[in-house]
């Protein structure tokens, strides 16, 4: 009888289940859950008229619901599974990228352009102003893809990229700018979202960025003080407190590259899935690959044996958990419920941790494209 007050309770459920996926929130569905159901009953009264049948039709409903998500999952994996013989049977064929006629030549790099000058030049502009100075950068939010922390991390990983193929004897303020790259990293603006996050999704008071899970910000900065020690041979950031997050006076964190990566391992080891989460819940494949990343660097270049400890549970729980019956990788994965979707193949990034099954998901996603006048078509052209 009170279409206003549904449609809120329903709309506040809602965005309670967008911060549960975006932001690990715990808290929020059942909040909003609890609070819609006490204001419903503060509502009725003894002379108040409602339909005895209605705890019969939630539950009917809630029936067909289940029912229903779980038909289309079957459906879903049996398409999959029909799709996987048509694969494998386009697998035993298959010559692997990067094979052959495939294998690329050695690449001689040239002369930088005008537009990759100038590029270097924004990075550079951009890495040396004050570490507390955000005017050119896109502040949005903390918690998903537009977050600081990945725009630094990608910025360390173009100018290493470029260093290693294009300037390998240039240091000067190029190598500086990536230091102060990495020291921008540090900034509380860029990693006191975790504080909230480890509160509403492990019900725990501790803003350490670094000691478990969090592994969007453990595993991408690995990688990055990786590529920054590999193009520079700076290993200022092995000593423990050469990197420090901040939260007050009282509260310091200090760590190196290495005791991020020990931290990180310690944290693969404990996971049932071999696999670290971003948000409390979430399992992320390409968090896990760029963190593999990370420890893979510091095993080469400090005789370290991280990787080593990890691998066979991180292979385990990358090929029976996200890899799917077609072949694809799922995108993510629900620590606590299982659920996840979205196929993929980043085969890019899972060149260096996990070559054949890259080599499968290319091989898959370019059969899907066909050639046509020297350019590569996909299915929707």
């Amino acid at each position: 009888k009170d279409p206003g007050h549904f449609a809120v309770a329903m709309a506040a459920f809602a965005l309670a289940g967008v911060l549960w996926f975006g932001t690990g929130n715990h808290i929020a569905p059942p909040v909003v859950w609890a609070g819609a159901a006490a204001l419903a009953a503060r509502r009725a009264t003894r002379k108040s008229k409602h339909w005895r049948g209605t705890p019969y039709a939630v539950a009917t409903i809630l029936g067909v619901l289940a029912y229903e998500q779980l038909r289309e999952r079957r459906k879903r994996f049996k398409a999959q599974q029909k799709q996987a013989e048509a694969a494998n049977e386009l697998l035993r064929t298959a010559v692997p990228p990067l094979r052959g006629d495939d294998r690329p030549q050695v690449h001689a790099a040239e002369e930088m352009g005008d537009e990759a000058l100038a590029l270097t030049r924004r990075f550079v502009d951009m890495a040396f102003k004050p570490l507390d100075d955000w005017e050119d950068w896109d502040v949005i939010e903390q918690f998903q893809p537009a977050a600081l922390r990945y725009q630094i991390d990608h910025l360390i990983y173009t100018m290493a990229l470029q260093k290693y193929a294009r300037t390998p004897a240039f240091r000067g303020y190029h190598d500086e700018a990536m230091r102060l790259l990495v020291e921008k990293y540090q900034q509380k603006k860029v990693w006191s979202y975790w504080a909230y996050e480890n509160l509403w999704g492990n019900f725990e008071w501790n803003p350490d960025p670094a000691r478990k899970q969090n592994i969007m910000l453990t595993g991408f900065f690995a990688l990055s003080l990786g590529a920054y020690q590999t193009v520079t041979g700076d290993f200022r950031h092995q000593e423990v407190g050469s990197i420090e997050f901040k939260w007050s006076d009282k509260r310091r964190y200090p760590y190196s590259y290495d005791t991020l990566c020990a931290s990180l391992t310690s944290d693969y080891l404990k996971s049932p899935w071999g696999l670290v989460v971003c948000e409390p819940n979430w399992i992320y494949s390409i968090c896990n690959m760029r963190g593999a990343e990370g420890l893979m660097i510091h095993d080469r270049l400090h005789g370290t044996h991280y990787w080593d400890m990890i691998k066979d549970g991180y292979f385990r729980g990358m090929e029976q958990e996200f890899v799917r019956p077609d072949g694809m990788l799922n995108f993510y994965r629900s620590a606590r419920t299982g659920i996840g979707q979205n196929g993929a193949s980043f085969s890019n990034d899972l060149r260096p941790v996990a070559p054949h099954l890259a080599d499968r998901g290319w091989t898959l996603l370019r059969s899907a494209y066909e050639e046509r006048d020297g350019k590569l078509v996909t299915p929707l052209s």
